[in-house]
């Protein structure tokens, strides 16, 4: 977890974000690699490759301070 000290709330980190979105995306896609993480006004949002038939790129998009899945895709 990280600590804002701007605005004093938990965030959660990286890896939890890349964790929290394959394991959402594992439900129906088979993952093949997280292409890119990036942390905006809050919201992380996840990029992933999964193939299911054929390969395509989804997005998770999560809040910072509760690892809610706000949207997707």
């Amino acid at each position: 977890m990280i600590y804002d000290m701007s605005s004093s709330i938990i965030h959660i980190d990286t890896s939890r974000a890349r964790d929290i979105a394959m394991r959402f995306l594992e439900q129906h896609h088979s993952i093949v690699n997280v292409k890119n993480i990036t942390l905006k006004k809050r919201i992380w949002t996840v990029e992933v490759a999964v193939s299911a038939f054929g390969f395509r790129n989804m997005r998770v998009m999560l809040d910072s301070r509760t690892g809610r899945i706000v949207g997707w895709e």
